[in-house]
């Protein structure tokens, strides 16, 4: 019994203590997509986001049209403002500590990079991010 409790502490210090510290980085990674309803770019976005979403099961897309929304529009605002950018149109992503306006291939390459930052070294969110709940809001 005695060496049991042992193999278990054991192994419980090889789990905790000598596995690398990115395996614990970041559990859940949010980034923000701004998009107006019949923008081209904006759609070839959120295209290539629902193909990385499959590739990356911690990431967590939150999608705001700002163009029909008005609480969008806010929170829009309240994120650059957060950020300390102003608005250069949509699609605009908020991921790590990184605005990214418009969308190509460079930009897909961009948005994947600041996944990989998270995934090995965690996310820097701005303030904003961790007050915003799950319908999106800022709370008041």
């Amino acid at each position: 019994m005695f060496k049991k409790i042992i193999f278990v502490c054991v192994l419980s210090f090889f789990i905790f203590f000598l596995l690398p510290v990115n395996s614990f980085a970041q559990e859940k990674i949010d980034l923000h997509m701004f998009y107006g309803q019949g923008c081209p770019h904006c759609a070839k976005l959120e295209m290539f986001l629902d193909e990385i979403a499959e590739k990356y099961p911690q990431l967590n897309i939150q999608k705001h049209e700002i163009y029909h929304d008005n609480e969008n529009r806010e929170l829009f605002q309240k994120m650059a403002e957060q950020y300390n950018t102003t608005i250069g149109g949509v699609p605009t992503v908020f991921i790590n500590n990184s605005v990214i306006v418009g969308f190509s291939n460079t930009i897909a390459t961009d948005i994947e990079n600041q996944i990989k930052e998270c995934l090995d070294l965690g996310c820097n969110d701005q303030a904003v991010i961790q007050n915003i709940d799950e319908t999106g809001v800022i709370p008041q």
